[in-house]
């Protein structure tokens, strides 16, 4: 690694540093402008003023805005979160993480999907000698990246699992291959939304491919169409 690459890289970790510090502080102040008492929330108002106190001491809520900033940040380094103010008792860690699994299902599977349809979106556009072919990939490249993935998401609830039943709109049996229907829905309007950032690309890199000498040369030998594109346009876009 030369001198130059390493100083990229030490400047991007830098301002992935500071771009997470400026999130933290900003969350803290936010948090803070909202009206209400959290810890009255979590109690209500009937509970005593010892417990009232009890809890604002424990939620470092009772020393000046430093010291809970300061409290805040400490917690964070440590990993420490706090607990949820709705499932008391439960760590905000422990529920993130108990998701971790039906995240990573509906990631991964939403990828893939936006790699598939997007790279063969775009090959058949490239390849294709009907511009009609062409033109209706590049309207759905444009469609699928202007929808927002929740409205999206919210039309595949509507017809696919409420008005058709055909999969379940919500819920995580956790047990394979259950799992797997209930990935569908939220896959595919993740693989949608992520298939025009692989269409583009690989379509002009498809197109730049056809005007090489390299597939003059193939053409020339007499390869057949479908070689062609399995071996040469397909790889190399």
């Amino acid at each position: 690694m030369n001198k130059r690459t390493l100083q990229r890289n030490l400047s991007r970790i830098g301002q992935s540093i500071a771009t997470i510090f400026v999130v933290c502080t900003l969350v803290f102040v936010l948090v803070r402008l909202i009206p209400g008492d959290p810890v009255l929330q979590v109690l209500g108002n009937e509970a005593s003023p010892e417990r009232i106190a009890a809890l604002r001491s424990e939620l470092h809520l009772d020393g000046s805005l430093p010291e809970q900033y300061l409290a805040y940040l400490g917690d964070l380094l440590q990993g420490n979160v706090g607990d949820s103010l709705i499932r008391r008792g439960t760590s905000v860690s422990e529920i993130i993480f108990s998701s971790v699994g039906s995240t990573l299902t509906i990631a991964i599977l939403g990828l893939a999907l936006g790699i598939l349809v997007g790279t063969v979106g775009a090959i058949w556009g490239a390849v294709s000698r009907r511009r009609i072919v062409d033109t209706f990939v590049q309207a759905f490249a444009i469609l699928a990246y202007a929808t927002p993935t929740f409205l999206f998401a919210l039309l595949l609830i509507l017809l696919v699992a409420i008005m058709w039943g055909i999969l379940p709109a919500g819920g995580w049996p956790g047990a394979f291959p259950d799992n797997f229907l209930y990935a569908i829905l939220p896959a595919t309007a993740l693989g949608v939304n992520l298939a025009p950032k692989f269409l583009r690309p690989v379509r002009q890199g498809a197109i730049d491919v056809q005007d090489t000498l390299f597939m003059e040369a193939a053409i020339s030998r007499g390869l057949s169409r479908r070689t062609l594109i399995r071996d040469h346009v397909t790889p190399n876009s």
